[in-house]
């Protein structure tokens, strides 16, 4: 019986253990700040853009555009997870991740 309830509550840590290190890993925005997961399909220097699907999601400017571009290695064809405000007409970029992306949690 004493063995029984010992399984039991090691199978409950593990479980607790195992659940907190997936929900670790996944990301919060902030408020009215959204989110988009997908393949990188056009970045265009001219008009300080990207292309994920049919929308096109906006840098603030062009040495922004530049200093992103280099540090993580966006490129065409790459995963991406892009953060980005809502502004008038306009997806404006705050963020972007391009490595170990994992599950998402909105911050609405």
């Amino acid at each position: 019986m004493n063995c029984k309830k010992v399984c039991i509550i090691i199978s409950l840590i593990t479980f607790v253990i195992s659940f907190s290190c997936i929900n670790s890993n996944a990301m919060l925005a902030p408020e009215g700040v959204e989110s988009i997961t997908g393949i990188v399909t056009e970045i265009n220097s001219n008009d300080m853009s990207i292309k994920i699907g049919p929308q096109f999601y906006y840098f603030q400017d062009a040495s922004v555009m530049k200093t992103m571009l280099e540090t993580i290695n966006l490129s065409i064809n790459i995963k991406a997870l892009v953060f980005y405000k809502k502004i008038k007409d306009k997806n404006l970029i705050i963020h972007i991740k391009t490595k170990n992306i994992k599950r998402i949690k909105s911050g609405r």
